[in-house]
């Protein structure tokens, strides 16, 4: 919650610093204090990249912790099954298991549920299928 208020804070500055840029536009620059017209439009203009890098950075932000929250990328299905079979060996599902348990299982890219994995994006067969048992 923390995180949201900050960035909602820092969007709030942003939109008020934008209205006071163009309040102060329409009020023919008397917000800068009767300077003249080029350094008006100089401080006009430096203000407006502010403004402009500070709502990029709320949204480079906001990609990030999305992408904090994502799940890790796994291999497909097929590829998946094709690892296991050339790496681990494991001819039934509490071999598989026991071999994740004793951290043989080193990469990330294989699920470590893969009948859980699997069956949630849709693409789930069968043990014996996942481990290449012919019946």
């Amino acid at each position: 919650m923390a995180n949201g208020r900050a960035v909602q804070s820092t969007s709030t500055c942003s939109r008020l610093l934008t209205t006071s840029l163009r309040q102060a536009e329409n009020d023919d620059f008397e917000f800068f204090g009767g300077s003249n017209n080029e350094d008006q439009t100089a401080i006009l203009d430096e203000l407006t990249w502010r403004s402009k890098k500070v709502q990029l950075e709320e949204a480079e932000k906001e990609r990030f912790q999305k992408r904090l929250k994502s799940k890790p990328w796994k291999l497909p299905y097929d590829d998946a099954s094709q690892w296991v079979q050339k790496n681990l060996g494991a001819q039934t599902k509490e071999e598989f298991f026991d071999l994740v348990e004793n951290g043989n299982l080193r990469t990330p890219y294989i699920p470590k549920s893969p009948e859980e994995y699997y069956t949630e994006k849709g693409t789930w067969i069968s043990w014996d299928h996942f481990l290449d048992k012919k019946a």
